[in-house]
C-alpha cells in the first residue's frame, strides 16, 4: 500500500474489508466515507434543485463551536484550536510579516496508534 491514501482508496479499503456483508457495494462504501469525512462537498440538491454544501459528521462537529473535539478511541483526537496572530519573517528576504490569527485543526494520536506505529516503522 502507498504511503498516502485518498478518499477513493479509503472507500475501496472499506469495501474490501466488508465486502462479505449484505448490501455492501463500492458505492455504499464511498457514501459511508463521504458521510464521515466529507468537507464542503456540493453533492446534495435541495427541493428547489439548488446544490447545497454538506459536511461530513466529523467536520460538522469540529466546526460547530470553538474547542470542539472528536475522539476515536485507540486512533486519536481531532480538535479545533485558536492560533493567535504573530510576527514572522520571510526566509528568502528576511522581511517581517504579520501572520493573522486563525483556527486550525490539530491531531493527537491515541496510545494504541502510537504503540502500533513504533512497532511497524
Amino acid at each position: 500500500m502507498s504511503s498516502s491514501m485518498n478518499k477513493s482508496q479509503l472507500s475501496q479499503a472499506l469495501f474490501e474489508a466488508l465486502k462479505g456483508r449484505q448490501g455492501m457495494t463500492k458505492t455504499f462504501a464511498a457514501e459511508i466515507i463521504e458521510t464521515i469525512f466529507g468537507v464542503g462537498q456540493r453533492n446534495d440538491v435541495d427541493g428547489a434543485g439548488i446544490a447545497k454544501k454538506t459536511d461530513g459528521i466529523i467536520a460538522t462537529h469540529l466546526l460547530s463551536s470553538e474547542g470542539s473535539k472528536v475522539t476515536l478511541p485507540g486512533f486519536g483526537t481531532l480538535r479545533v484550536v485558536f492560533r493567535k496572530g504573530r510576527i514572522g519573517r520571510l526566509p528568502s528576504t528576511g522581511e517581517t510579516i504579520s501572520i493573522p490569527s486563525t483556527h486550525v485543526v490539530t491531531f493527537r494520536p491515541g496510545k494504541a496508534l502510537r504503540i502500533a506505529a513504533s512497532k511497524e516503522i
